[in-house]
């Protein structure tokens, strides 16, 4: 863990904005951000949880008319926040639905050095071949479009996670995975790039043969 809150966090209204960390404050890949969110009203706004002067992570971000959990990465052009970039990019190709009012929602996020993918209990809602950041700034945004209701457990971590512990940070129960580690052969790999077939096995969602 390199990051966490103690407990539980509110921000009250769209203006709220809780100030985390100084100086470096962006995460680069590989890292896991864990957190539980409760949504207390719509905003119709992006909804943003964590933010930095590089990058934004939001509950409600839309693009093309759909909304779902974002991770935005400014670059080229600044704006007047990472959304508002010239070259912004988001995380979801598939959107999940919106997070709901009124109830607990986990949400996990993986960045390795090929794709970003968002979790929302346990399930895959998004991904991404963008490397993305974690900002760690603030929770809320400084321009009137954070998330209005309450964050707890929010951890980051400097690795990316298994499918297994993605799983097991949603409270969801997972069987032993009878086939980890265990050898194998191909008749063909694209070994030069290291695509080799123990990647199979290697329980890294970001590897593959």
């Amino acid at each position: 863990i390199v990051f966490s809150i103690n407990g539980e966090r509110t921000l009250t209204d769209t203006n709220d904005v809780v100030s985390l960390l100084k100086g470096r404050n962006n995460l680069e890949c590989p890292w896991t951000l864990t957190m539980e969110v409760f949504k207390t009203v719509e905003t119709g706004g992006r909804g943003v949880i964590l933010s930095s002067d590089l990058g934004e992570i939001c509950s409600d971000f839309d693009r093309d008319g759909k909304q779902g959990i974002g991770v935005i990465r400014a670059a080229g052009s600044p704006g007047v926040d990472p959304a508002s970039s010239h070259l912004s990019k988001d995380v979801n190709r598939r959107y999940s639905d919106r997070i709901p009012t009124g109830m607990w929602v986990s949400a996990t996020i993986v960045c390795n050095r090929r794709n970003t993918t968002v979790y929302l209990n346990g399930e895959k809602t998004g991904d991404s071949n963008n490397q993305t950041l974690c900002p760690l700034a603030r929770l809320g945004s400084p321009n009137g479009n954070s998330f209005v209701g309450r964050i707890r457990g929010l951890k980051v971590y400097d690795r990316v996670f298994s499918a297994k512990e993605i799983a097991l940070a949603a409270g969801k129960e997972c069987p032993e995975n009878l086939a980890a580690r265990c050898p194998v052969t191909a008749s063909a790999s694209d070994t030069p790039y290291g695509l080799t077939p123990e990647k199979i096995t290697d329980e890294d969602p970001g590897s593959r043969w």
